[in-house]
């Protein structure tokens, strides 16, 4: 959902366009989870990371923070350690070939400190 001007939402996705997680889906559990390959055996694919060894991958994201955190819905956190753990886990199940990790927050270069699997490029 985009703000217009004349303070109503308009919705610029077309019915083509797949999202997978929306609102109050989108959780620091959630999240993580993804990353790491840990799902609920009725999960469908479509909100699976079905990745491997051989795969690119490019992670966005943009919310409020601050030293090592980012918030998630304004409820929830993720903490820099989460992220490292997550990036380690995914790189010893080999569920990436390089990431590029990519926060926009204030503070966001605190969020990399941690992080120490290789090829995580931010």
């Amino acid at each position: 959902m985009f703000y217009e001007r004349s303070s109503k939402y308009k919705n610029c996705y077309t019915k083509d366009i797949e999202v997978d997680y929306r609102d109050y889906e989108v959780t620091a559990a959630n999240i993580l989870n993804l990353l790491r390959g840990r799902y609920d055996k009725d999960l469908p694919l479509s909100k699976r990371l079905l990745s491997d060894e051989n795969s690119k991958i490019t992670i966005f994201i943009s919310s409020h923070g601050g030293d090592n955190f980012i918030k998630i819905q304004d409820t929830d956190l993720i903490q820099s350690e989460d992220f490292a753990h997550a990036f380690n886990e995914m790189h010893i199940k080999k569920r990436y070939k390089e990431i590029l990790f990519i926060t926009d927050t204030c503070r966001a270069f605190s969020l990399y400190q941690e992080i120490m699997a290789p090829d995580i490029y931010m």
